[in-house]
């Protein structure tokens, strides 16, 4: 049995630990290599680079970018530049997250601000791969190249031809990603009779096209559906000549919308399956409020300290404050952090138990899914929030009604029964299921 993954998205390493918290250690392997995937993780391309060795893990800074003599680096939080005098050179931008300014990808432009080139960096701090683009910003080909530079494998997307370059010399021309894949399951001695897959481009691809080998796969949807379901999807549901036997959808609310869609013969294929989330404690219900920010702008800030007097709030960011929210020291139930180190803002998670996603400008340090994982009671409001697949939608206010958050609050803090209530509409929010209930529909 393997798990086949066409990205390693944020979606799919969900799915990927879920199936692991739940005893399912299944070979993964994500078609197009990510360079800053898990060690458990591998790829047919990763695996012709650097085949099975280990090597240790050196990331690129942002200022370790070699450039001509002179050249100026520049950079942020968020991402990074450089500049030969004036004229911008490239774009760097960082893996999350951001604020380690860890290298990903450079974009190199032309004197029109055009991407003309494009390199990967990964977490050993390689550059394991390059795009050429035409001066109409069309990608031509993608090298990708072993820790010594060596060109091992090129990418034409034009004509979607793959060219490997083997060792001693040897030479293959694959016509599609789909030849290199199979090349490399063949080459890996990877037992396919089962395939958890979660795409319907490559990986569906894959499983149909081997239709006519003995096999028992399974399609997790974790997208959302717009109005009709998929062709391919209603391919699966329709047909008895596929080698997908059942399709699990990750979210309740697309299960629902899913089985509406669906004939009534289908439906016996389908099943909610959710996602099983690493939870780091139990709430315990401190009166302790958690913001995170990298703006001065937090709605109605002023206004929660004054009604809520009894909770104290610890306010975080990853650089220096501006004068505005330096200000706000005045109330005597709120403290202030800049230029905060991880090791405080893992204190903070583990010692407050509410957190508000009321801060203009973009989410830091992931701060809404740690405070999911560490059962903290999230509030936002509408204008505000960032991420709101873990935040129950009766948690979400208008702030022209900001006291009803004040109010939830303060309810929480005295009925033990509302806080829990409030908690498992969250979880019900971002489909939260046990490792038991995974066993049983995977059965």
């Amino acid at each position: 049995m393997i798990n086949l993954f066409e990205y390693y998205s944020q979606e799919t390493k969900d799915l990927h630990d879920s199936l692991q918290r739940s005893g399912y250690d299944n070979k993964t392997v994500v078609i197009n290599y990510d360079g800053f995937a898990p060690e458990n993780v591998s790829s047919p391309y990763e695996y012709f680079m650097y085949g099975n060795k280990e090597i240790p893990e050196n990331p690129r800074y942002f200022n370790q970018i070699e450039v001509p003599l002179f050249w100026e680096i520049r950079g942020n939080n968020s991402y990074g530049e450089i500049y030969n005098f004036d004229n911008k050179k490239a774009n760097i931008y960082y893996t999350t997250p951001t604020h380690k300014r860890i290298v990903s990808e450079v974009e190199w432009l032309d004197n029109n601000n055009i991407v003309r080139s494009k390199d990967y960096y990964n977490k050993y701090g390689y550059r394991y791969a390059n795009s050429i683009y035409s001066k109409d910003g069309e990608l031509i080909t993608t090298s990708y190249y072993k820790e010594d530079g060596k060109e091992v494998i090129v990418e034409n997307h034009i004509t979607n031809d793959i060219i490997l370059n083997e060792d001693q010399g040897k030479i293959k021309i694959f016509k599609s990603k789909l030849e290199l894949l199979d090349y490399y399951i063949y080459m890996e001695k990877l037992t396919t009779d089962k395939i958890i897959y979660n795409n319907l481009s490559l990986p569906f691809l894959y499983s149909f096209n081997n239709a006519d080998k003995s096999g028992n796969d399974t399609l997790v949807w974790q997208e959302p559906i717009h109005g009709e379901l998929p062709g391919n999807m209603q391919l699966i549901l329709n047909s008895t000549e596929t080698r997908t036997k059942n399709i699990l959808i990750s979210d309740k609310q697309v299960y629902e919308k899913i089985m509406q869609l669906a004939n009534e013969d289908a439906k016996e294929k389908i099943q909610y399956l959710g996602y099983v989330y690493n939870f780091v404690r139990e709430n315990n219900n401190n009166p302790k409020i958690l913001i995170l920010t990298n703006s001065d702008q937090i709605e109605k800030i002023e206004d929660l300290l004054s009604e809520l007097p009894d909770f104290h709030f610890y306010v975080a960011a990853i650089t220096e404050m501006s004068p505005k929210l330096l200000s706000l020291v005045k109330y005597p139930n709120i403290t202030l952090f800049q230029n905060v180190e991880q090791p405080i803002v893992k204190k903070l998670f583990a010692n407050c138990d509410y957190y508000l996603d009321i801060n203009y400008s973009n989410e830091i340090l992931n701060a809404i899914r740690t405070a999911f994982e560490n059962n903290m009671i999230i509030y936002g409001f509408n204008n505000t929030i960032h991420n709101n697949k873990y935040i129950a939608e009766n948690n979400i206010y208008s702030p022209d009604n900001f006291i009803n958050m004040v109010e939830s609050i303060k309810k929480a803090k005295v009925y033990d029964s509302y806080r829990m209530q409030l908690l498992e509409s969250q979880r019900l929010q971002a489909s939260s299921v046990n490792p038991e209930h995974y066993k049983k529909v995977l059965k």
